[in-house]
């Protein structure tokens, strides 16, 4: 294949005709991007199609040497427009794990990159003209919160590793913070009712209606706390 430095676009070649604007030119990569995106969801369902997964880092270097026809220059316009999409930002922050071009596992989505989606469909949401701003202070707080529940990380840890970003913005940075002190108080009390179950021999199913809480957030809750004494 050509390198993409050196091939001749449609833009670059002579034409007797007047140079198209600025704003045409954006439209046409735009179809041609998206045209592109649609062979991506033909060729590998499982990363680019209706529910799309958190690609694997590298998996640009990965696409051209499976696709060596295709150049390096569209594949970047793709590929950009793919991960800036509001689907594959509610992918990235539900975490999971990154996939390969076969779907396979390849590592968990890090704190920072959940955070970063997360944080983008905030300030979308907040774009709406009917916004209510509170509200939507509140869903990324209890956003981050679940974030943290399904990390195995300590409150501290996980607000450390998503700032490593830097900020996100002041209504973000505040969420993330209460997010956070939330996540401290849920931790205190995971690890209490952990102690508390210990010191008895009752099944879990017994120990949450002794307690009354549902079996399946008494199992959370003891499953937490001891991930983050493994964790410590």
């Amino acid at each position: 294949m050509t390198d993409d430095a050196t091939t001749i676009t449609e833009e670059q070649q002579p034409s007797a005709q007047a140079p198209a604007s600025g704003s045409a030119r954006r439209q046409r990569q735009g179809e041609k991007a998206r045209a592109l995106l649609a062979q991506l969801a033909e060729w590998h369902p499982q990363l680019f199609g209706d529910a799309p997964a958190p690609l694997k880092r590298g998996i640009f270097q990965d696409l051209t040497a499976a696709h060596p026809e295709v150049p390096h220059t569209a594949l970047r316009a793709a590929l950009r427009l793919h991960t800036s999409s509001t689907r594959y930002l509610k992918a990235l922050a539900e975490g999971g794990a990154r996939r390969d071009l076969d779907g396979n596992e390849v590592e968990a989505v890090a704190p920072e990159h959940i955070w970063q989606a997360l944080a983008a469909l905030f300030a979308r949401r907040c774009r709406r003209a009917d916004v209510n701003l509170d509200e939507q202070r509140r869903w990324l707080r209890r956003r981050a919160l679940r974030a943290w529940q399904g990390s195995g990380l300590t409150p501290a840890a996980w607000e450390h590793a998503a700032l490593t970003q830097g900020s996100q913005g002041d209504d973000a940075d505040a969420a993330l913070q209460d997010a956070m002190q939330d996540a401290a108080a849920y931790a205190a009390r995971s690890e209490a009712l952990l102690r508390a179950f210990e010191g008895q021999q009752q099944s879990e199913a017994a120990f949450a209606a002794d307690w009354g809480l549902h079996p399946l957030e008494a199992a959370r809750q003891l499953t937490l706390a001891r991930r983050l004494r493994a964790g410590a």
